[in-house]
């Protein structure tokens, strides 16, 4: 509506769960490549040391980046479905996942944390450079359902808008 293509948009013979559809695999398919391309990096650097458990490190990892970061694609989503304009959107995004971050930084709510989780501090070993532990499918599970969560609230705040 701030750049005045929506009249336009809500002309095309689709509807708007289709275009939000859309917005969001396309969303989930630039963060699946940002986490994919650290991995390789990952994969080139330990290979130049010839590690052993390249392979499973380099998959702890992409699963830790998505499995916390859907969290932060549904917020935006969720944000840039309720604010408008081209430059306030994402200056509240950034400002929200921040003001997430660190009011999730205490110790006692750390495991909450998707950004904690995205980082692996509750399975990094600290005197290797490895991460350690079975993978955490409950945990992931929960912020998946809460990214789902979020994802379905600002598809319903499209729905609904009359614009």
């Amino acid at each position: 509506q701030a750049t005045g293509s929506c009249s336009f948009t809500l002309s095309l013979p689709v509807s708007r769960l289709c275009l939000m559809s859309v917005r969001l695999g396309m969303g989930l398919m630039q963060a699946i490549a940002l986490a994919i391309l650290p991995w390789f990096g990952m994969l080139l650097a330990t290979h130049v040391g010839l590690h052993a458990r390249t392979l499973s490190q380099a998959g702890f990892h992409v699963f830790l980046l998505l499995g916390g970061g859907v969290v932060f694609l549904a917020t935006s989503l969720l944000v840039s479905s309720i604010v408008e304009g081209e430059y306030t959107a994402p200056v509240v995004g950034f400002g929200g996942i921040i003001m997430l971050v660190y009011a999730l930084s205490a110790k006692r709510v750390v495991p909450y944390s998707p950004w904690a989780f995205m980082m692996g501090l509750g399975y990094f070993h600290r005197q290797t450079p490895w991460v350690v532990g079975p993978i955490p499918w409950l945990h992931a599970a929960v912020f998946m359902a809460i990214a789902v969560l979020l994802a379905m609230i600002s598809i319903k705040v499209i729905e609904q808008r009359d614009f």
